[in-house]
């Protein structure tokens, strides 16, 4: 097997990118017959390969997934517990996870759309994966991030900022402008989000992954992802460390917000 690259930017495109290749082959292998096997064999393979991977070639990093039972346990114990801005929890009853005194965590969503994976012909899932350090020009930084789209055979990546697109949108019928499409969840959309659409002349665009969101909004396909996640009161705030750090690092890293 070749090394990996030694930069954490292109490592992070690496990994993205080599789990996202091995959820193509569960895919392939398994077929849509069965969902709810091909969802938890996806969640299985990618959550390994990136586990065994950073164990390998980054051994003194701590990690933080999505799939550790640790973390699980964790979310559906700690809906009211206040986290860290990024990197971990402290729930009663629980020692202290080791990434919080690290001075690196990995952050990874092995895969984040798995009812998109599991169902046939759709591309809107994802691999995320992003580095968070405490040293660096900010205290609590996101340095390194990837966000691969293996069905959509790309991978967007801090090594390699993309460049977002000019925009020339407008409200509906103002000057022939086109309507500002506004990529949404399809099974979670926030309440006022049709309210929000009307209001300002906009059009939805459902779709599943966070990563495949954010990389709409980057690429041009969408102008704006709009949620209501992050701490926002009655939205589990551990769910959220494996999905916004990887994908945020992208808008970020192209001086977007």
């Amino acid at each position: 097997m070749a090394t990996p690259p030694v930069i954490d930017g292109a490592f992070a495109r690496w990994l993205a990118e080599r789990a996202g290749q091995a959820l193509l082959g569960v895919r392939a292998e398994l077929g849509h017959d069965d969902p709810a096997a091909l969802k938890a064999a996806g969640d299985k393979v990618a959550h390994d390969l990136l586990r065994t991977e950073l164990a390998r070639w980054r051994p003194a990093d701590a990690v933080l997934s999505e799939e550790d039972d640790g973390s699980r346990r964790a979310w559906v114990a700690a809906d009211d517990t206040a986290a860290d801005d990024t990197v971990g929890d402290r729930t009663e009853g629980m020692a202290p996870p080791a990434r919080l005194s690290a001075e690196r965590v990995w952050i990874i969503d092995p895969l984040d759309g798995t009812r998109e994976f599991s169902e046939e012909g759709r591309s809107d899932w994802a691999v995320h994966v992003a580095l968070w350090s405490r040293q660096g020009s900010a205290s609590h930084q996101l340095v390194a991030g990837a966000v691969a789209l293996p069905a959509q055979h790309r991978v967007l990546g801090t090594d390699q900022p993309p460049a977002y697109p000019p925009m020339t949108v407008g409200p509906a019928g103002a000057g022939g402008a086109a309507p500002v499409r506004l990529a949404a969840s399809r099974s979670r959309p926030p309440a006022f989000l049709t309210g929000l659409a009307e209001d300002v002349g906009a059009v939805l665009v459902p779709m599943g992954s966070a990563g495949a969101k954010i990389a709409a909004v980057i690429s041009g396909e969408a102008d704006a992802y709009v949620h209501a996640g992050g701490s926002t009161s009655g939205i589990r705030p551990l769910r959220w460390l494996w999905r916004r750090p990887p994908a945020c690092t992208l808008p970020e890293s192209t001086d977007l917000r």
